[in-house]
């Protein structure tokens, strides 16, 4: 079981401006009883590991924070306890401003190299290494990492009723902005219904991260790809659709969808 040993990564790579700090989930997997595997975090100089707590990777089980032993101080590489059981690690990071470019709009730096080490007779043996890394974004840019909704359901570990329709959410935001004005309203109406619907379920199921995660996001459609045609009447005169809302309607509902979304009055 040892030899397929690794690290499954929950981490949001992107931070709005202003965010130092977040948080990581590193589960270690494949750690058989014959051959402990622990967790080695090596971590630039300009990044610092607040707090690790060590969670048994079952349900509703109690972790606890653990100290590491500092392997190499000069470069800031740090040793967790080993185990021989699959668990998960919640880290939380610390950035702080030494370096004016961190936390700059388009700005990218390491966190952190997280290794899986196995621990045998014939001594240690790094098996899987991932690189965490931050990069931050001006809060009007939608460029959120484009996979993150869909990893977010299985790194999180979220019941069904968030996970089904944040996958779902993710995949209609990913998708080109219509070409014409009609087709934008419906499009931006669609993309705030499912939000709301989505921070119904997270509430109801108790899942922070997403309301978080959603909080985030902008349509900000002059800023994305365009496609034609559309579907409309307007882009198909004389063909037979089905009937459409009337622009008036549409209005009147992504007014009271924006409103929502702000928590106040808002208008289009």
């Amino acid at each position: 079981m040892a030899r397929d040993a690794g690290i499954e990564v929950g981490h949001e790579t992107y931070a709005p401006l202003g965010e130092m700090g977040g948080a990581s989930v590193l589960r270690l997997v494949g750690a058989g009883v014959d051959t402990p595997v622990r967790l080695r975090l090596e971590t630039p100089l300009a990044c610092a590991v607040a707090a690790v707590r060590l969670v048994p990777d079952q349900p509703d089980a109690q972790g606890v924070v653990v100290e590491p032993r500092v392997r190499v101080a000069a470069r800031r590489v740090l040793d967790y306890p080993a185990v021989t059981a699959p668990v998960r690690y919640e880290v939380v990071w610390d950035v702080p401003p030494a370096d004016t470019r961190f936390g700059m709009a388009g700005e990218e730096m390491l966190l952190a190299r997280a290794h899986a080490v196995l621990e045998a007779s014939g001594g240690e043996r790094v098996v899987a290494t991932r690189l965490l890394t931050r990069r931050w974004y001006d809060a009007i840019d939608p460029g959120l990492d484009p996979s993150m909704a869909g990893r977010a359901g299985a790194f999180w570990r979220l019941p069904a009723p968030v996970a089904e329709p944040l996958a779902d959410f993710q995949r209609a935001n990913a998708e080109a902005v219509p070409a014409c004005g009609y087709c934008v309203l419906r499009w931006e109406l669609d993309l705030l219904d499912r939000i709301d619907a989505l921070q119904r379920a997270a509430r109801v199921h108790g899942s922070p991260r997403v309301t978080a995660l959603l909080g985030r996001w902008s349509a900000a459609p002059e800023q994305r790809t365009h496609r034609r045609p559309c579907d409309c009447r307007r882009q198909n005169p004389g063909r037979v659709l089905p009937p459409q809302t009337p622009e008036h309607e549409l209005r009147r509902r992504l007014t009271a969808a924006r409103a929502r979304r702000a928590g106040g009055p808002g208008g289009v």
